[in-house]
C-alpha cells in the first residue's frame, strides 16, 4: 500500500511540473497564434507543490530512473524552488544594476 502511494505521489508531482511549465511556456505562443494577442490571462498553476512531490518522489526512488525523471520534473516546474531562488536572484541583480545607473547619473 506504501508502495501505491509513492507511485501516486511521483504522477501527481509529475503533472503538476508539466502543467505549471505549459502555462509558463507553451500556453502563451499558442494563445498568440490563435487570438492574435487578444487580453491574455496568465495563469500561476499550483506553486510549490509539484517541487515538494518531486523531492519526496526522488528520495524515496533514489538512484532508480524513477528519481532522475522526478530531478528532471523538479527543474522544469516553473512554479516550485529552483525557479523562485532564480527569480529572486534576477530580481536583486536587476535592483543592484539599476542602483548602480542611478548612481552615474
Amino acid at each position: 500500500m506504501a508502495i501505491k502511494i509513492f507511485i501516486w505521489i511521483f504522477y501527481f508531482g509529475a503533472f503538476i511540473s508539466i502543467l505549471n511549465f505549459y502555462l509558463s511556456w507553451i500556453r502563451y505562443p499558442i494563445y498568440c497564434l490563435l487570438r492574435k494577442k487578444e487580453s491574455y490571462k496568465f495563469n500561476s498553476g499550483i506553486p510549490l507543490l509539484g517541487s515538494l512531490f518531486n523531492i519526496i518522489s526522488i528520495i524515496t526512488y533514489w538512484g532508480t530512473a524513477r528519481a532522475v525523471l522526478a530531478f528532471i520534473f523538479f527543474l522544469i516546474d516553473t512554479g516550485g524552488f529552483p525557479w523562485l531562488i532564480y527569480s529572486m536572484a534576477k530580481e536583486n541583480w536587476w535592483r543592484e544594476e539599476k542602483d548602480k545607473r542611478e548612481r552615474k547619473k
